[in-house]
């Protein structure tokens, strides 16, 4: 069984959220109706991933590559204050910016800086998006619009899944279940 994760032609059931359905619904949001025309895009190593890579393709069903930056994090101190850098430079270079946290990690990591830096706020034309798993963006800044991933629906889903298994093994009835996220809209 494998959660939020997809390997494919394997002999496991996958309970996944709709990543690029759901990614190019909020990027068509933010570049529609509020004419947000530069995404940079915060993410690691973790680009090979499955669920990442979808999440990737659905900001470039909508952002063209001249649109979008991407500014790896790393997973060190030294790499993500090195990033940090980065994105406030290009903030500063271009401010009517959307930022997209690939992971709700970074979503925590960045926003407070930012608004401490003044760089995100009711006053600002920087907006930044992502995935959370929880209500901690929101309680951060509740202006922040996100896509919310159900980790517990799919952890449900998951053990009825294996239950059904167990009851009734059956080789042959592997499968894709999505848990469908949803966006955050005014």
């Amino acid at each position: 069984m494998l959660l939020d994760r997809e390997i494919p032609e394997t002999n496991w059931s996958s309970i996944v959220t709709n990543n690029l359905q759901i990614t190019r619904d909020a990027c068509r949001y933010f570049k529609q109706q509020k004419n947000i025309s530069k995404i940079i895009l915060v993410a690691d190593e973790s680009k090979n991933v499955s669920t990442i890579k979808q999440r990737i393709a659905g900001i470039k069903e909508v952002y063209d590559d001249s649109e979008l930056q991407i500014i790896d994090s790393g997973k060190s101190k030294t790499s993500f204050t090195r990033a940090y850098k980065k994105l406030k430079q290009a903030i500063k270079q271009n401010p009517q910016t959307l930022i997209f946290a690939i992971k709700e990690r970074w979503l925590i990591e960045i926003l407070p800086r930012l608004m401490y830096a003044g760089l995100i706020g009711k006053h600002q034309p920087t907006l930044m998006t992502g995935f959370s798993d929880s209500n901690l963006i929101n309680i951060i800044n509740p202006t922040i619009k996100v896509i919310r991933q159900y980790p517990f629906k799919m952890g449900e889903t998951a053990g009825k899944v294996l239950l059904k298994q167990l009851k009734k093994p059956d080789n042959s009835n592997f499968k894709r279940i999505e848990v469908p996220a949803s966006f955050d809209r005014d």
